[in-house]
Formats: structure tokens, sequence, C-alpha cells
């Protein structure tokens, strides 16, 4: 199995930041970051990719489910 190689995609909730569990290329574009977490159930309003830290963030809105998602 190939390891797939990627950026990670964070979750910024409120001042915290928390692992959405994806990866996305460096080189991908915000849509697609967009529709992958749509499929995880997230509703994100902006991403932006902070190339200091090599990631994707992104702030979404909050979800009822949220607080047992981010801790997994």
């Amino acid at each position: 199995m190939r390891r797939r190689r990627g950026c990670l995609v964070l979750i910024e909730l409120g001042l915290d930041r928390y692992p959405a569990g994806i990866k996305a290329s460096s080189k991908a574009e915000p849509a697609e970051v967009s529709l992958a977490l749509r499929e995880e159930g997230w509703s994100p309003y902006r991403i932006k990719f902070d190339a200091g830290e090599n990631m994707w963030i992104a702030s979404v809105i909050y979800r009822r489910d949220a607080a047992r998602v981010v801790l997994r």
C-alpha cells in the first residue's frame, strides 16, 4: 500500500485548531480541500494554505458533533 503524501488539513474552531483527519496536496485548489471537508461533514467558509507550516487551515461552521469528532 502506498502512503498518501500530502499536507495536513486543520479545522479552526475559535482560537483552537484540530486535525481534520484528511490530507491534501500543497498544490490543491481550495475548492478541492473544501469538497473533501464537506464529505467529512464539515461546512468550511474559509480555506487557506499556510506555506510556512505546510498545512491547510479551514475555518468551519460549528457542527453538532464537532466535540466528538475533534476529540477522537
